[in-house]
């Protein structure tokens, strides 16, 4: 979700095409060059009662201020064993200088079965910094996800930083087999306090509150799981 860094090297450039200055913007040659990045954003623990879950979440990037590719990981394991795996593989083009389009196919190996999906969004820069990535998912069957994610960084000092995250899911439909009810699913809030040793790494503390909505509640609690959930967090962040 993370690339400030190549998003605000996009703003000189089309700006520069918005005035007019295509010539001089491509006569500029290796001012423009591809950058491979790799961002781990949460890399944690997170606590509830005597549970314990690892979550990974990260990607890696390449590519110049118009067009990337990047490999996304999305992973929980809880008591030793993967209970959530994503993979999404997208291809982003700058269409602003703050935005960027994304398409591409993202892939649920678990929970079983595995699930195929294709992959159209927007990520960028909201106003009032609001890093925030929206997608919207199609599988086979025509069956739609909307996921929605947007966090914040709030510099307390040269070193701590305080970052809340909102995430909120939806589904056009019930699917009983990925325990995914129709409409509003889930809503979740995070806020992490970060200590920056060095800019390109971060451990963090904070927590994180989970709540299901309507049918997908409704599943999760027939299953004996939990519809509301208050979760201590511990772990770091990194980009190199």
């Amino acid at each position: 979700m993370k690339n400030l860094l190549l998003s605000a090297g996009a703003i000189p450039l089309t700006s520069a095409l918005a005035i007019g200055l295509t010539p001089q913007a491509h006569a500029m040659g290796d001012y423009d060059p591809e950058v491979l990045k790799v961002t781990g954003d949460q890399l944690e623990y997170r606590f509830h009662d005597d549970e314990k879950t690892q979550v990974f979440e990260g990607d890696i990037t390449y590519g110049n201020s118009f067009d990337k590719f990047r490999l996304k990981a999305d992973v929980e394991r809880h008591r030793g064993e993967t209970e959530e795996l994503n993979l999404q593989a997208l291809w982003l083009h700058a269409i602003s200088p703050y935005w960027d389009l994304q398409l591409g196919l993202s892939r649920d190996i678990h929970p079983d079965p595995v699930r195929n999906r294709l992959v159209i969004g927007f990520d960028g820069l909201a106003p009032y910094f609001l890093e925030t990535d929206a997608s919207l998912l199609i599988d086979k069957d025509g069956r739609t996800s909307l996921s929605v994610t947007a966090e914040q960084e709030l510099m307390l000092s040269q070193k701590l930083v305080l970052s809340p995250e909102l995430s909120v899911k939806a589904h056009s439909s019930t699917s009983d087999t990925y325990g995914e009810g129709k409409g509003l699913a889930n809503i979740g809030v995070g806020l992490r306090l970060k200590y920056e040793i060095v800019r390109e790494f971060a451990p963090y503390v904070g927590a994180v509150w989970s709540r299901s909505f309507g049918d997908s509640a409704d599943i999760i609690g027939e299953e004996g799981g939990d519809i509301q959930s208050t979760q201590w967090v511990a772990g770091v962040s990194f980009w190199f």
